[in-house]
């Protein structure tokens, strides 16, 4: 075998491989919102762009859920 063909076959066997990769299905979109974005919804209504407004709690929720960037968000939001 010449190498061209070696790297059609190794193409084709990759090819192969990917397909029969385990199917992942997607989530089905029902149009509500998870219990978290709901609380960061309330938790930017209650800062109203300043996150002081919010309880230390309520903060580290918030950066939990947005993964440290809780103040971006709620100063973003102040400036829609």
């Amino acid at each position: 075998m010449n190498k061209l063909s070696l790297i059609l076959l190794a193409l084709l066997g990759a090819a192969v491989l990917v397909g029969c990769g385990p199917k992942v299905e997607p989530m089905p979109v029902t149009g509500e919102k998870t219990p978290e974005a709901k609380f960061v919804d309330e938790m930017v209504a209650k800062a109203n762009g300043d996150i002081n407004r919010l309880t230390a709690e309520e903060r580290a929720e918030l950066d939990r859920i947005t993964r440290g960037n809780g103040q971006t968000i709620i100063s973003q939001s102040a400036n829609r």
